[in-house]
């Protein structure tokens, strides 16, 4: 039986993961939770959680609907007519949506992935017609081809590829010096024009790949592009707070808009290209006369909008970053909420060592931690450009430490002063000693550096893994390492040696997290087939035993205090409360 305790920490961690803050009473059992009888709880709205629900930075229009990515990797159809949701094409896979592409004929729609492969949906039929799978990194931007022949991609591996879609293989491959954030081709399909995260914009010949154009001007990443029909002039955002105009003909400059106060995040025009909207994240959405480049309405939003696009001429439909969808008549001021929230992946459900806080980082690159006593938010950073990748926070909670796709480690200390910003490229795991400033990271390819967190000097580089870490764990004692791979294999590394002490096999596929027990003496893992590995660590490493709580694809993992419960999450989004000693789950929100 589990302690009071005990399932105040389940409930508020299923409460905090589903958006929610549950408080739970001392003489509340486990059916009683459940069924939220009678008042043993009280719940409110924890503020600003819900942003990593579903994926609406990235929103296309059909004729009649919004498509938006989902957070699982899949795209949700929102019917504009009768208000319907198409979940035909939700996420089935254990991947997160970064990019979505509408063809022009709208027969066709790419979603790329977090994994760097591209999913190709016929839009007629909702059927996946093909994985497309060539980039090594997330896919950060998509687009068409005027004629719907040509996809052009653009990863975080620096590669723009334009594929032939009707044999599903790469014509050409163009080397770029940074990620692209956002793309668009000309209307004759020639060109096709990149806006990358160092602010330069480049044109490239569709055909051979070859550069025929920089403009530079902007002094952060681009966000947007937006090309007039006449093909001659291009409206460009950054993060850096500006809207450009160029005139592409010549490279110059036309004018520079400054009236956000900060990051302008996305652009689009009205269908008659009379008028533009921007983004931005000063919580306003601008509607611009193009003429005049004049702001012609303004909408303050009560939290940080993510993308809009016009559905007519005076009808916006624009997503925030807390997952909702927002229809908003320009001639008048009514906003209809048209859509609420659905979740999407969460990438990061850790505990700090004393219990006392949760960390919870995802898809949108924010940053959030959570007392689990009151349920009250204790942080809350924006610290990455891309999806994190890995969190780890100390004994102490002085500081912690984040990975994101942005190729960057930050640390960051509990008054939200940034302490250090390491350029460390393809992390996908981070771990932090719980008695020294010593910190771990594990890369794409299976590395594992040590390093410390102050002087960041002499890093000691670990290898044994022969493919990408997803977990990494200091023991508590502070002799061992331990970490996951998609090797398929968890390794325990010797500190004092710097060696691999233990190699696990037990698994059939990629480990994707692990959890070690309050007295350290057990291990437990996720897998992408649906099971848990149970270790024991102390007095030896052994495995126990094998659960089997799912066939769909488990990410996080923890473990309450008593050893009797853990929680977990899987590729459809879902919380799952899993009883070991029936080994069956008992909850699943």
């Amino acid at each position: 039986m589990s302690t009071p305790s005990t399932l105040r920490l389940i409930y508020r961690l299923i409460a905090l993961t589903s958006g929610l803050v549950c408080s739970v009473t001392e003489g509340s059992n486990l059916e009683q939770s459940r069924s939220l009888a009678g008042s043993s709880i009280t719940t409110y709205l924890a503020p600003r959680y819900q942003r990593l629900s579903i994926n609406t930075e990235h929103i296309e229009l059909s004729r009649n609907s919004v498509i938006v990515g989902q957070g699982g990797g899949g795209a949700l159809i929102y019917n504009l007519q009768d208000n319907t949701v198409d979940k035909s094409m939700e996420a089935w896979k254990n991947t997160g949506a970064t990019a979505i592409a509408l063809s022009p004929n709208e027969k066709n729609l790419a979603i790329g992935q977090q994994t760097g492969n591209i999913d190709l949906w016929n839009m007629e039929t909702r059927t996946l017609l093909a994985g497309l799978d060539s980039h090594y990194r997330p896919i950060s931007a998509l687009a068409w081809a005027p004629d719907g022949s040509k996809m052009i991609s653009a990863g975080v591996d620096y590669k723009i590829k334009i594929w032939n879609v009707e044999t599903r293989e790469v014509a050409v491959t163009i080397n770029a010096s940074s990620y692209i954030a956002s793309l668009l081709v000309t209307s004759d399909g020639s060109r096709v024009i990149s806006g990358s995260s160092q602010g330069k914009i480049k044109t490239w010949s569709i055909s051979t790949g070859e550069l025929l154009q920089t403009l530079t001007g902007h002094t952060d990443e681009l966000t947007s592009l937006i090309l007039a029909s006449d093909q001659e002039i291009l409206f460009s955002s950054s993060f850096d707070s500006t809207i450009k105009v160029w005139n592409i003909t010549t490279g110059e400059v036309i004018k520079t808009l400054t009236d956000h106060s900060e990051s302008v995040l996305s652009l689009a025009f009205s269908p008659d290209e009379t008028q533009f909207v921007s983004v931005g994240k000063d919580l306003r959405i601008r509607v611009w006369a193009m003429e005049t480049l004049s702001i012609l309405k303004t909408l303050e939003t009560p939290k940080e909008p993510s993308a809009a696009k016009f559905n007519s001429n005076t009808f916006i439909i624009y997503g925030d970053r807390s997952g909702n969808l927002y229809s908003w008549d320009t001639n008048g001021t009514v906003i209809d909420k048209k859509y609420t929230s659905h979740r999407g992946r969460f990438y990061s459900l850790t505990l700090n060592p004393d219990q006392t806080r949760i960390f919870v980082g995802g898809e949108s690159g924010i940053s959030r931690v959570y007392n689990l006593s009151d349920g009250s938010l204790f942080l809350d950073v924006d610290n990455h450009h891309e999806f994190i990748t890995a969190v780890a926070m100390d004994s102490s909670n002085s500081f912690f430490i984040t990975a994101g796709a942005d190729d960057l480690v930050r640390s960051w200390n509990t008054t939200l002063a940034e302490q250090k910003t390491l350029p460390i490229e393809g992390v996908s795991a981070a771990a932090t000693n719980p008695s020294d400033t010593l910190f771990a990271t594990g890369d794409l390819d299976g590395k594992i550096i040590l390093r410390d967190m102050y002087t960041t000097n002499n890093p000691i580089t670990l290898t044994g893994h022969t493919d990408r870490i997803y977990a990494l764990h200091f023991t508590a004692d502070n002799t061992t390492l331990i970490s996951s791979s998609s090797d398929k294999t968890i390794r325990l590394w010797n500190l004092q040696t710097h060696t691999i002490s233990h190699t696990l096999t037990e698994a059939d596929g990629t480990i994707y997290d692990f959890t070690i027990t309050s007295d350290n003496k057990d291990l437990f893992a996720t897998c992408r087939d649906g099971k848990v590995l149970h270790y024991t660590l102390s007095p030896t490493v052994k495995h126990i035993k094998t659960y089997q709580p799912t066939t769909d694809t488990l990410y996080a993992i923890t473990v309450s205090t008593d050893k009797t419960h853990l929680i977990l999450t899987n590729v459809k989004s879902k919380i799952m409360i899993f009883d070991v000693q029936k080994a069956k789950i008992v909850h699943e929100v």
